[in-house]
């Protein structure tokens, strides 16, 4: 009989293989943000420029609650490696992001852990 593999030799082999090439394997798409950098005169926000981000991004079209707890139509699912502000905008692939009507705001983000050292983020749109 086979001796079975030890806990630790799993949970290391696991976060080398997702921390290693969690890029190119799990989140092959790339989205842009553009986080919020300060308010203007009138007290509205406004945003740097916009970065790529690495991502898997699927549509996927539900109801879910939004942090007032309002039912929100919800019609993608985005992972990526670093936490998204909810205020922050977000524009999908091939989107450009010379037009601010083109992005969206977070309804929700959620940690979803994959290891012991890895951490994925779940927004929802």
């Amino acid at each position: 009989m086979n001796d079975p593999i030890p806990d630790n030799l799993v949970t290391a082999t696991m976060d080398a293989v997702i921390g290693n090439d969690i890029t190119a394997t799990l989140l092959p798409d790339t989205i842009n943000v553009a986080t919020p950098s300060s308010l203007d005169g009138a007290g509205e926000i406004t945003y740097g420029s916009a970065v790529e981000v690495s991502a898997w991004v699927e549509d996927n079209t539900e109801i879910v609650k939004n942090a007032e707890g309002q039912d929100i139509l919800s019609k993608h699912k985005i992972m990526t490696k670093t936490a998204i502000g909810t205020q922050s905008r977000i524009w999908l692939p091939s989107l450009s992001t010379s037009d601010d009507t083109l992005a969206r705001t977070p309804i929700q983000v959620r940690k979803v852990g994959t290891g012991t050292n890895s951490t994925l983020y779940l927004t929802l749109l």
